[in-house]
């Protein structure tokens, strides 16, 4: 069920009207809202504003209820993101699931390159650090058919981004290669994508199903975004900063 088609009438309420006017003259309103009207007006200050949100919530909870009751309003439910929080506490050294991880980086991707996404957070997500933008930015790499592509750069290049290598791809944040066939999942992509190098040329780009393997539909072009918010890349650079701190003082 998708109830967008009802946004129109919310833009021509004079309340609306005069939210969204205050809202492009000044930095920072404040407003009351029913907890059921939310998500629509949410929904419809997306549409007519067209620029980035954040919402925050108090926590993980509310932040999956409110994005599924924007994918209800919203009539574009993929620029809606979860940037969630993950399982372990501060300073709990376990890992994170890979869902968290490649939900949370599809989120900054999309604030990276999306020009009016959605995102839906709790306090605590936001508390934890995570990678800087000039980095993200830097990190993002199209590839597209028919570019020529030298692929043990393009291996290096995703090593660095946090990528791990494994034997089959099944989980966002993986890669594999065989011969001239690499797949890769990043975490900005709902599927994993096998890419066909003809020498240094990409012939083919095809998602692919992680459970059979089987390619599915081809694709025109891929995005490369990190698959880590703590680069690997910077490893060198922390361990000197490591190496140089003096813990007596």
């Amino acid at each position: 069920m998708n109830l967008s088609g009802l946004l129109p009438l919310i833009e021509q309420l004079d309340a609306f009207k005069r939210l969204t006017t205050e809202l492009r003259d000044h930095a920072t309103i404040t407003t009351d809202v029913i907890e059921s009207a939310r998500a629509p007006m949410l929904a419809a200050l997306s549409r007519s504003l067209f620029v980035p949100m954040v919402i925050l919530t108090a926590r993980a909870d509310r932040a999956k209820q409110i994005a599924h009751e924007l994918n209800i309003w919203s009539p574009a439910a993929a620029n809606i993101f979860d940037f969630p929080e993950p399982d372990p506490l501060f300073y709990e050294r376990i890992p994170w699931s890979a869902e968290t991880i490649a939900a949370r980086l599809s989120a900054l991707a999309a604030l990276a390159q999306n020009p009016a996404p959605i995102i839906v957070t709790s306090v605590r997500a936001l508390m934890q650090k995570t990678v800087p933008p000039a980095d993200l930015i830097s990190g993002m790499r199209v590839l597209r058919r028919g570019e020529s592509v030298n692929l043990t750069e393009l291996l290096s290049a995703i090593v660095a981004l946090g990528y791990n290598y494994e034997v089959v791809v099944e989980t966002p944040g993986a890669f594999s290669r065989r011969g001239g066939i690499l797949d890769v999942w990043t975490p900005a992509n709902p599927q994993p994508v096998r890419i066909e190098f003809v020498g240094n040329e990409i012939d083919s780009l095809r998602e692919f199903d992680p459970a059979t393997q089987r390619s599915a539909k081809q694709v025109k072009a891929l995005m490369i975004v990190p698959a880590s918010e703590a680069l690997p890349g910077h490893g060198h650079d922390v361990a000197a900063k490591v190496a140089g701190f003096d813990l007596s003082t």
